[in-house]
């Protein structure tokens, strides 16, 4: 009697024939079918090989930051392309120059999904079905891709891997391999854009950019220009096609809004405004000071930071939970400073105390929030106390796919409490509003960050 074919993929064991024969057969349809709701062609081969020539599922490689570089770099410095990216709020992936490509190695991919599945039937209110976590870091320590060069010097290729995680049954959730190729857009040094087709419409849930943590950016900036210009919400990227071929090539940095929440120099801010970053700058009072990272909570979107300068003013939690219709204000540099350096405010209510995929940590809001609101404060319109902090919008081009129709100021912001116990678990003492405060608090407490 034959034995069964065991084989692993990303660590788990698995039986080859089931897995192929009824576990592929199974699954696959049901991914295909998922995407082709959302108007994301997915007809790519599947593949149940272990590894292949570009990819590799078994975990022999680097799974943090300082193994990659002590493997990879202990000897040599990194060029052109090497080095480690972020998928922001999802991973960090090292790239390898070997020849005539970059190999693409996962070292951390640390998201948990809760999956919204989109259903049949009644689509609207069946959208978001709770259907468990689905835990990608079985990927760390893998080859997923290799980057290829073009003749085009602005384009790479992606050739390898895509992998999925089936929750067809809640009760068996495991890992399908979708062999894919796609072109990659070299936006800057620090910058490549790429996906399959189609995922570009969803980029406000599934960043498609690789940005360049390590090596850092040795350029310094003393001053922001007030021409300076603004960022995307999830992303904090900079089109810098047109300064590539300048001959400094001056790195753009990212930018966004925080807050102080203390009179000794503590501010808030959302994680994508700053990310891995070691060199982040605050504007307060005229000047350009440089924060230290104290705190992040990459799940939450939430980072606190700290400017050694006592500050006057800071705002105040509210005491009192949110409710639906509630009004609210809006504080932040939108754009950056590129229309003004103007601290802008704006008004609107709170339309849900729940965020997308019945997300009880989040709150939506109607007010506007465009790109670089990211991280300032939103405040109860009477008393000026923290209820939120914006961070991010829904995509109007997945609604318009989902639903049909665009969405307008459909809008989040991380509830107060959150924040409240973010910082109360980093050992920073938070206060409570006892009385109203008054609108010029929100402009004295409210600063711009950049993130170099």
């Amino acid at each position: 009697m034959a034995l069964k074919k065991k084989f692993s993929l990303f660590g788990i064991d698995l039986d080859y024939k089931d897995y192929k024969k009824r576990y592929l057969e199974e699954n696959v349809p049901f991914i295909r079918n998922h995407y082709k709701k959302l108007k994301i062609p997915y007809d790519f081969k599947v593949t149940s090989d272990e590894k292949g020539n570009n990819w590799d599922t078994r975990k022999l490689y680097p799974q943090t930051p300082a193994e990659f570089k002590q493997k990879f770099f202990n000897k040599k410095k990194p060029v052109d392309f090497e080095g480690i990216w972020q998928l922001p709020g999802f991973a960090k992936i090292g790239l390898v120059k070997e020849g005539n490509y970059y190999q693409s190695y996962i070292i951390t991919f640390n998201k948990r999904f809760k999956v919204s599945q989109m259903s049949y039937g009644k689509f609207f209110s069946s959208l978001f079905t709770d259907h468990g976590i689905l835990d990608f870091s079985i990927m760390n320590g893998t080859k997923n891709a290799r980057y290829y060069k073009t003749q085009n010097n602005n384009l790479l290729k992606y050739s390898g891997i895509m992998t999925n995680i089936s929750w067809k049954d809640s009760s068996e959730k495991l890992p399908i391999n979708f062999l894919v190729d796609y072109s990659v857009r070299i936006v800057n040094s620090r910058e490549l854009k790429g996906s399959i087709p189609g995922m570009s419409r969803y980029e406000d849930f599934q960043p498609i950019s690789l940005l360049k943590v390590w090596p850092e950016i040795e350029h310094t900036f003393k001053k922001v220009r007030k021409d300076h210009p603004g960022f995307t919400i999830d992303s904090d990227k900079i089109d810098s096609d047109k300064k590539r071929n300048d001959t400094k090539k001056e790195e753009s940095p990212g930018v966004g809004s925080g807050f102080f929440i203390s009179d000794t120099g503590h501010i808030v801010t959302n994680f994508h405004v700053i990310g891995d970053s070691e060199n982040i700058k605050v504007q307060y009072e005229g000047d350009e000071i440089k924060a230290k990272v104290l705190a992040t909570d990459q799940r939450l979107d939430l980072a606190l930071i700290k400017i050694d300068k006592k500050n006057k003013n800071f705002i105040k939690f509210s005491s009192k939970s949110p409710f639906k219709s509630q009004e609210i204000l809006v504080a932040g540099f939108p754009f950056g400073k590129a229309i003004s350096d103007d601290l802008k405010i704006t008004g609107g209510i709170i339309n849900s105390l729940k965020g997308a995929g019945n997300d009880t940590t989040r709150m939506q809001i109607d007010a506007t929030i465009n790109p670089g609101n990211s991280g300032g404060p939103i405040v109860d319109k009477s008393s000026k106390s923290l209820i939120g902090v914006a961070v991010a919008s829904l995509n109007k081009d997945f609604t318009k796919a989902a639903f049909g129709v665009a969405s307008e100021n459909t809008n989040y912001a991380i509830k107060a409490s959150q924040v409240r116990d973010f910082l109360e678990s980093n050992n920073v003492e938070v206060s409570n509003s006892k009385s109203k405060d008054k609108i010029g608090n929100i402009e004295s407490s409210t600063v711009f960050i950049i993130r170099h």
